[in-house]
């Protein structure tokens, strides 16, 4: 993935902000809804009333990260072609977002989430076309371990102008959306290294993604919102990101909402080498509604 600058996000934003200008009429534009049912009319209303929702979550999610490579050293003078699988333990990252309900049917949302990821050699997996392992290609029988530091932040604009009755609508979505990257991997000490070694590395990336946002009401007090994003970005990496809630109103101002994320990075290169960061698992979290 490439290194982000921060020149190359200005067209994206200029764009982003130009389908928000202009949509920012729909207000006035929009099509009447279909009459309420008296089942949904007091969820209708409440919903029309609100400007803005806070959102915190936390994501009990699982991390793997593939690499697959064409042609790389495998130690004493030998290469391989071959995959690995790398099983990493991560605390429940946190996530905050703010919805602004511009109209009806426009919206503009904040996310952000942080969490650290940690492994070592001994949830290391290779598949080696020459048939060694990672103690062969170490030369060592100390365990490396490592930790991962990856920050996220994007906003997003979403127009759901097409509906289905008084229940369910759908819309694209634009958004922008940052990385940042700090890795760190630990040596114990060894021979030719008695002190051990710890190397530290940072990068960032920063892209636009396209997709969808479906909102069911299922009840009057049960709420489904689906957001589906992703982008290839031609021959060096692609993204996708699904993430579906059901939100339950405990409260005129208060919902208490779970689901499922699954967040997938890749990146390739020229040579046919390529890494996958995938993260997957359900979240819970509360909202708060103004």
């Amino acid at each position: 993935m490439k290194t982000f600058k921060k020149s190359a996000l200005f067209p994206l934003v200029f764009v982003l902000f130009s389908v928000m200008a202009f949509y920012s009429q729909a207000k006035a534009q929009d099509d009447p809804e279909t009459p309420p049912t008296r089942r949904t009319r007091t969820t209708q209303q409440r919903n029309e009333r609100q400007i803005m929702e806070l959102e915190i979550r936390y994501w009990f999610d699982t991390t793997k990260l593939t690499a697959k490579a064409a042609d790389i050293a495998t130690g004493g003078g030998t290469r391989a072609s071959g995959t690995g699988l790398l099983n990493m333990e991560t605390s429940n990252p946190p996530e905050a977002r703010m919805t602004f309900y511009l109209s009806r049917n426009n919206k503009l949302r904040f996310d952000y989430f942080q969490f650290k990821a940690q492994a070592s050699t001994d949830d290391l997996t290779l598949s080696l076309s020459n048939g060694r392992t990672i103690g062969n290609i170490l030369n060592t029988g100390n365990v490396l371990s490592g930790s991962a530091d990856i920050k996220q932040a994007k906003i997003s604009y979403t127009w759901q102008g097409i509906k289905a009755g008084d229940r369910v609508k759908i819309g694209p979505l634009a958004e922008i959306r940052g990385f940042f990257f700090r890795g760190t991997l630990v040596e114990p000490p060894r021979t030719g290294l008695p002190s051990g070694r710890t190397s530290t590395g940072e990068a960032g990336a920063g892209m636009g993604t396209l997709g969808a946002n479906l909102t069911i009401l299922a009840h009057r007090r049960m709420e489904i919102d689906s957001v589906v994003t992703g982008i290839n970005l031609g021959g060096i990496g692609r993204i996708f990101d699904a993430d579906t809630t059901v939100k339950f109103i405990m409260h005129r101002n208060i919902t208490v909402n779970s689901g499922y994320r699954y967040l997938r990075l890749r990146a390739d290169d020229k040579r046919s080498n390529s890494a996958e960061l995938l993260f997957r698992g359900p979240v819970v979290g509360v909202g708060f509604r103004f």
